[in-house]
């Protein structure tokens, strides 16, 4: 049955998307310069007004206050690359909901056919976007699949953002310690069924927020360490850990302490003897000490997501410059440091509108991945190329044969032209779910184009192929087509078949070898099935190998 409302209800939604989709990048890039751009140029405002206050007092004055307000900036970005970095995830992750795929897969508990469509998803968020985690897990969260680790699964997780989310039924994020010493930002958004809306589990994004240290790192062009206390972490797992990325582990280097994060140089010593001396169990506030006539450290904390304070990040400050730029004039320092905030700002505004872009075009990117035709639901041509090249690498590799049907619809044209293309589309639509229904659980149907379909068949010989297609043609000829007002059509196919490596050892020599039986089988006379060696066969000429 056919209805032309629900078509052109869907003409409508596609256009609406596009138009959403210009409307929601535009008021992501002015949001996110608005979060990020408004906290950087008020606390450098601050920070410009206080040098140029204090300068006048008092030089060594002005360097304490330089040191705050770097404390008070580095730790504005660090939470502002934070939040950036979770809204990136969230707007990552909402493109993964909309993959019906990915859906299907955890509502049926499938390992194997989540890593099949995850794991080129993965490979690509990661590559853009340095994600490093990847999770799948059943409402019980008990994980079904670490897209970054595949070999490793059915264990339960118990981190606090997973429960979180199980808790409140919503989306979850924040800063979680892993066994290493090393802290991941991770987003969990539980995905439910859209129509009984059953909860099907919970997917998970992380990535390392190494990053943003390293940002504060390039643009204030200090040294970072990151700490991370003991009792927090396993020792035997942590000095595997270490060992495996090639470091040598000293857990009693430091009696509360570990290194998480390296610095561009060692810890100096006078450093590493306060650390020793300092009692860590109650530091929760920023600390500064200093080491030398112009170098200081700065001891900020860093809590996960439940508020624990589980480490801390060290920054050296060298103020050498410092004390030398405030024993300038004050005109020249003012001047010298507005300008600069300016250029920052200005900076800041193009270096997060081309970010912006980009993220939003890689959203677009996401979105535009999808294998499937967007009538028949079946796959693709581009999806087709694809699977064949595998699967003649396959043959090349194991000598696995593969056969290809070439299904194309009988005068066509005149359903069009006698019932309207909306009946057209449907009779494409219904033999799209025919050929779904006869095919193997191991064959693959696509879309070819227009009114063409084909199955890709591996493990199958031409005989093989033959029979099915045979059968296919007669149970498509026997069942008519019902319109909405009861008026029957019959349609009929003619199919194509090759095979390799009977007829051709190459993926277009088998495209072309069956396109060729397909158009003898319309030439004689349509709703029939031909193979390609039949052809061989009537001119008397041995199999080709092309």
């Amino acid at each position: 049955m056919m209805g032309e409302q629900s078509f052109h209800e869907q003409i409508e939604i596609n256009a609406d998307s596009q138009n959403q989709n210009a409307n929601s990048a535009r008021q992501y890039i002015a949001r996110l310069r608005f979060q990020f751009l408004v906290p950087v140029a008020v606390t450098l405002t601050f920070a410009v007004a206080a040098i140029i206050s204090t300068v006048y007092f008092h030089e060594y004055h002005t360097i304490d206050n330089d040191i705050i307000q770097l404390q008070s900036t580095t730790n504005g970005l660090y939470q502002d690359s934070i939040q950036q970095n979770a809204k990136a995830l969230q707007a990552i992750m909402d493109v993964l909901k909309t993959d019906q795929e990915l859906a299907a897969g955890l509502a049926k508990q499938d390992h194997q056919k989540l890593l099949r469509r995850s794991a080129p998803i993965y490979e690509d968020i990661n590559r853009h976007y340095g994600i490093t985690h990847f999770y799948f897990s059943t409402p019980d969260r008990i994980n079904l699949l670490r897209v970054h680790k595949p070999e490793k699964y059915g264990d339960t997780i118990t981190r606090q953002t997973t429960l979180t989310a199980k808790l409140s039924g919503i989306d979850a994020y924040g800063i979680e310690l892993g066994p290493l010493g090393t802290l991941t930002l991770r987003y969990v958004q539980p995905w439910y069924e859209e129509n009984t809306q059953e909860l099907l589990g919970f997917v998970e994004l992380g990535m390392e927020v190494d990053q943003a240290f390293n940002s504060i790192r390039n643009l204030f062009g200090i040294d970072i360490f990151v700490l991370i206390k003991k009792h927090y972490l396993d020792q035997d797992g942590w000095e595997d850990g270490m060992r495996t990325f090639g470091r040598t582990p000293d857990w009693e280097y430091y009696p509360q302490l570990v290194v998480s994060m390296h610095g561009m140089q060692l810890l100096p010593e006078v450093l590493s003897k306060h650390i020793r001396e300092m009692d860590f169990s109650q530091h929760t506030s920023t600390l500064k000490i200093k080491l030398g006539p112009n170098q200081h450290a700065i001891f900020q904390p860093l809590q996960d997501v439940t508020g624990r304070s589980v480490g801390t990040m060290v920054m050296i400050l060298d103020t050498t410059s410092l004390a030398k730029q405030a024993r300038e004039s004050v005109t020249v320092g003012s001047i010298a440091v507005i300008i600069s905030a300016i250029i920052l700002i200005l900076f800041f505004y193009w270096l997060v509108g081309r970010i912006g872009i980009r993220m939003a075009r890689n959203e677009l990117q996401l979105q535009q991945m999808a294998v499937r035709d967007g009538l028949t639901g079946l796959f693709n041509r581009r999806q087709f190329n694809l699977m064949l090249d595998d699967l003649m690498t396959q043959h090349t590799r194991y000598d696995r044969p593969v056969s290809l049907l070439m299904i194309d619809i009988d005068h066509f044209k005149n359903v069009n032209d006698t019932y309207g293309h909306l009946v057209g589309d449907t009779v494409i639509v219904e033999l799209g779910k025919r050929l779904t229904r006869q095919a193997r659980a191991t064959d693959y149907a696509f879309r070819y184009g227009g009114e063409e379909f084909v199955l890709l068949l591996p493990e199958t010989d031409s005989a093989s192929a033959f029979f099915l297609a045979q059968r296919l043609c007669e149970s498509i000829a026997e069942k008519p087509w019902v319109l909405n007002n009861n008026t029957q059509i019959v349609v009929t196919v003619s199919i194509g078949i090759a095979s390799c490596p009977n007829h051709a050892c190459t993926s277009q020599a088998l495209v072309e070898t069956a396109d060729k039986a397909l158009y003898k089988a319309k030439e004689r006379g349509r709703n029939r099935v031909y193979n390609y060696e039949d052809i061989v066969t009537e001119t008397d000429k041995p199999n080709p190998r092309v």
